[in-house]
């Protein structure tokens, strides 16, 4: 009896994951675009979004290597949004709740601060398996994911001007602020011309 070859095995176990997944799973899924499956419970890699903010654009190159440290890069997309850089920070920030009003405007006037409106927008792997409370968010947040952002800030807060609290780096804390976060970024990633290319077209909660 023959054995079975690396991609028989990957489409029988997508199959399995796909009828059994507490998700609705719909993405693209060839021999040339291999990518981890994302948002079933049990695994331990999930899909998250980070924004590379343009108080950090001179250190870009730097924060890729320390990202690339702690979790897989799937896309790397700049874009200049020059007068559309307050509406994409507001709607980065509109599905959370655990951030104040406040503090979105005093993030906003820190960033206007900086000549530059560019942003690097990155799709990553990253290997989640514990989850610890988080006291602002009110909620459990992997500890990976947060130790990544930290790491970033920490570095860099200290090289930048005029930092304020988150920004430097924001990610997508888990599968819910992905679902949110996901169809903004597609939708000014397609306004500038920039095509997204990561083997997701949609991701749905609820099977």
């Amino acid at each position: 009896m023959n054995l079975l070859t690396l991609w028989d095995f990957i489409v029988i176990i997508r199959l399995i994951l796909v009828d059994t997944c507490p998700f609705n799973l719909n993405y693209h899924f060839d021999k040339g675009n291999i990518y981890n499956f994302v948002f079933f419970r049990g695994v331990d890699v999930i899909l998250s979004i980070g924004v590379l903010w343009n108080s950090i654009q001179s250190y870009e190159e730097e924060c890729l290597v320390d990202i690339s440290k702690n979790a897989e890069i799937l896309g790397v997309y700049n874009i200049n949004l020059d007068e559309k850089f307050d509406s994409f920070v507001r709607d980065i920030y509109k599905h959370d709740e655990s951030i104040a009003q406040w503090k979105i405007d005093k993030k906003l006037e820190t960033l206007n601060s900086y000549e530059n409106k560019n942003v690097t927008i990155l799709f990553l792997n990253v290997n989640v398996n514990k989850t610890i409370y988080h006291k602002g968010k009110k909620r459990e947040v992997y500890i990976n994911s947060e130790r990544l952002k930290n790491s970033l800030r920490n570095k860099y807060s200290k090289k930048i001007l005029n930092y304020f609290p988150d920004n430097i780096f924001h990610m997508t804390d888990d599968e819910n602020e992905f679902e949110k976060i996901y169809p903004i970024i597609i939708s000014y990633l397609n306004e500038y011309n920039q095509q997204v290319d990561i083997g997701v077209q949609r991701i749905r909660k609820g099977c």
